[in-house]
């Protein structure tokens, strides 16, 4: 048996789908399992257990995705889970003449589909749900994973460790202060700065910025003067490699938040905009912080207020409390 997968397109998405990942190995463990997804969200499956191949899309659009269909058409595969909602992955799945083909029925894509399952989606449960509400109406057999993981190569460990020898001893804590979403998400540069400040005086700690390019100037405004800004400085398993090493992980709801948390980092994610109960870190060992209000989530990528209320609600000095009481459980 041949499965090919074609993993949800963000970052986040793709952490909140591994559940589901381990459900699909589980009822079908014989079979050879192959994931379909865009860089940089397929990427964070390097090196994952039970996975016989990778076929990585580079770039959006049409074209990057209709190009891999005499790919997959030539591994004759028997069953294709579609992840993503989207017309364009169905008629990929289609045109390459998977046997089997079961995604959700939206976006016009129904007749693309073998087994049409009907969408099933609410903000009152986790995303990860969502993804195995699929599975289940499909009739796989679930039992949903306590944790989930990521995995790193030997020599990105190594190479990761020498990056931080300097600061063997010391705590480093990391932070995500922008989120590809959009501005409703990210709370306000200044005060994270003075988090990390009052990490600094009184842990010691070293702090590093972590985000794509497009976060450098975020991460700039909430850099401190002793801080290390690694925005757009590493690939995403590079960074991957690094965050195991904090210490502490504070984060917007971003797609670092939930690699954080599922490398086993203490996590403390920062919502507003969006949905703490629907996309906040699958793992325990997280914090949340959210303050409800009238608008709240509203689920834009702008506010329309233009005033950020939910993010206003969040002080630094909660910030501060909830990382301290990671930190003094060392």
């Amino acid at each position: 048996m041949k499965i090919i997968i074609r993993i949800p397109n963000w970052i986040g998405d793709a952490v909140m789908f591994i559940p589901s990942l381990e459900i699909i190995k589980n009822n079908f463990p014989n079979s050879k399992i192959h994931l379909l997804g865009r860089i940089p969200a397929i990427d964070i499956f390097e090196n994952y257990p039970g996975i016989n191949s990778l076929i990585k899309i580079r770039g959006k659009g049409v074209f990057n995705e209709l190009k891999f269909i005499k790919t997959i058409k030539k591994q004759n595969f028997n069953i294709g889970y579609l992840f993503p909602n989207s017309f364009i992955s169905a008629l990929v799945f289609y045109m390459a003449n998977i046997k089997n083909r079961i995604g959700y029925n939206r976006d016009g894509r129904g007749f693309l589909l073998t087994e049409r399952i009907k969408p099933n989606f609410s903000y009152d449960y986790h995303f990860s749900d969502y993804y195995l509400h699929l599975l289940r109406d499909s009739g796989l057999k679930i039992k949903k994973s306590e944790n989930i993981e990521l995995y790193l190569s030997e020599e990105e460990d190594n190479k990761a460790e020498l990056f931080l020898k300097t600061y063997k001893n010391r705590i480093k804590i990391g932070f995500a202060s922008g989120a590809s979403f959009g501005d409703s998400k990210k709370w306000f540069p200044e005060r994270f700065k003075e988090v990390a400040e009052s990490f600094e005086k009184k842990y010691n700690a070293r702090i590093f910025y972590f985000g794509g390019s497009g976060d450098y100037q975020d991460c700039v405004r909430a850099s401190t003067v002793k801080s290390l800004n690694l925005c757009g400085e590493t690939d995403l398993r590079q960074a991957m490699a690094l965050i195991k090493r904090m210490n502490l992980f504070i984060s917007n709801d971003s797609g670092l938040m939930h690699v954080a948390n599922a490398l086993g980092v203490p996590t403390i994610g920062l919502f507003g905009s969006t949905s703490p109960t629907s996309t906040y870190p699958y793992n325990t060992n997280r914090k949340i912080i959210f303050h409800k209000t009238y608008c709240s989530p509203c689920k834009k990528r702008v506010c329309p207020y233009k005033l950020k209320l939910c993010m206003d609600l969040i002080k630094p000095e909660e910030v501060i409390k909830a990382g301290e009481e990671f930190l003094n459980e060392k």
